[in-house]
């Protein structure tokens, strides 16, 4: 958007590779060729005032507002159904990668398999007499 002396310019790219570009163009082309219009800057007058005509509400027909009610509920269901889509998905994974974290037979090496069941070294140290005869009285 850019100020000139008459108000505001408004320049727009598009892609000729994308397929949503060139329906805009088409539209657009095929609209300056309707003859309603005597230049760019009357169409997009045109487009910003029904634009805001529809976001006050003023001047909508039941049968639009009734289409853009249906649009929005079947966004927010399309929108529900990929945000349940996304947390099963992430449950799954986290189910599956706890299945992987967890240990099994191949995983335990061979010399923890040898000092399985055994105390740990620290656990197998000598306590002294006197410690030993508390200990003793608590038996």
């Amino acid at each position: 958007m850019q100020k000139v002396k008459d108000g505001y310019r408004a320049s727009f790219r598009l892609n000729e590779d994308n397929s949503e570009h060139m329906e805009i163009y088409q539209m657009f082309q095929e609209l300056m060729k309707s003859g309603k219009y005597r230049n760019e800057s009357d169409l997009y007058r045109a487009a910003i005032a029904n634009l805001y005509r529809e976001k006050q509400g003023n001047g909508i027909s039941d049968e639009r507002k009734v289409e853009l009610q249906e649009c929005a509920r079947m966004s927010a269901h399309q929108v529900s159904e990929l945000v349940q889509d996304i947390i099963n998905t992430a449950i799954v994974d986290l189910k599956t990668s706890a299945i992987r974290v967890a240990l099994t037979d191949s995983d335990i090496s061979s010399k923890s398999k040898e000092n399985m069941g055994m105390k740990p070294p620290e656990s197998s140290e000598v306590l002294p007499d006197d410690i030993c005869d508390f200990m003793k009285m608590f038996e």
